[in-house]
């Protein structure tokens, strides 16, 4: 589609226009700088439509490369999935990712397509299966040939534009998922901060050690199958550093989502 004033949100633009074209019912979606897996990777999705299921929701990782950039993205992506992929698992999807979904035409159509959201530039999928997937029309599909790889970005610059993105729609999902959002991410933040301080001021430092310890047991123990089974084992060994940034990133990119409006893809 060629870009127009009149059409700030581009994609769901050209999006609403390709699926209006389409003809059948199943539809699957990707962008145009990934590749899939295998050559299973349409079977695979497909597969998952019985009677009653709106929406399958995959896997997209980041091949991985040389840098600090890359190692982080791809970690924040596997923290990422493993909270909305069990979220949708155990009862209460609410988000999917673009590079790697599928739902029915009929539930576009029904739904209105993203016209709740279309002055946002972003959210052509999490807001759309946000608004839209119960705990009955939703699946995840997580066999390995069904993953979707895409290319992480390799500058500060167009990681923190995507990021700032991405974070910018989240305040429109449902009260329930913000909060658990929420929660998680202050409350990550607000350990590690405690935890600093306790250890500067000399407050009870063994005490916060054998909490941090403990803590960090639990989630090696926890993380490490679902590592290997996202394909990101080596970032593994990385937890104990990664998992401060995140919750640091979370918080940061958490207000500048809030505060600042994204009025360019790119």
């Amino acid at each position: 589609m060629t870009e127009h004033d009149r059409f700030k949100t581009g994609k769901k633009f050209a999006l609403t226009l390709g699926i209006k074209a389409s003809k059948n019912e199943h539809l699957l979606f990707t962008d145009a700088d990934c590749k899939p897996a295998s050559e299973n990777w349409i079977s695979r999705m497909a597969a998952n439509f019985a009677s009653g299921v709106q929406i399958v929701l995959g896997y997209s990782p980041y091949y991985k490369k040389g840098g600090f950039i890359n190692a982080f993205t791809r970690f924040e992506t596997i923290k990422t999935a493993t909270s909305y992929l069990s979220g949708a698992l155990t009862g209460d999807p609410y988000m999917g990712i673009g590079r790697n979904l599928a739902y029915t035409k009929t539930l576009f159509f029904s739904a209105k397509g993203f016209a709740s959201h279309m002055h946002v530039i972003s959210g052509d999928d999490d807001l759309f299966v946000n608004q839209h997937a119960t705990p009955d029309n939703t699946v995840v599909e997580l066999s390995p040939e069904s993953f979707m790889f895409t290319e992480a970005k390799t500058t500060f610059k167009s990681w923190f534009k995507q990021k700032k993105r991405h974070m910018g729609v989240g305040k429109l999902y449902k009260n329930q998922h913000r909060r658990m959002l929420s929660f998680d991410a202050v409350s990550g933040f607000i350990f590690y901060i405690l935890l600093i301080l306790f250890l500067i001021l000399r407050y009870e430092p063994l005490l916060a050690l054998g909490l941090y310890v403990f803590r960090l047991i639990l989630q090696m123990a926890i993380y490490n199958r679902i590592f290997k089974k996202l394909n990101g084992k080596d970032l593994w060994w990385y937890l104990p550093f990664f998992d401060l940034l995140y919750y640091t990133y979370l918080n940061v990119f958490g207000l500048i989502g809030t505060f600042l409006k994204t009025t360019q893809w790119k």
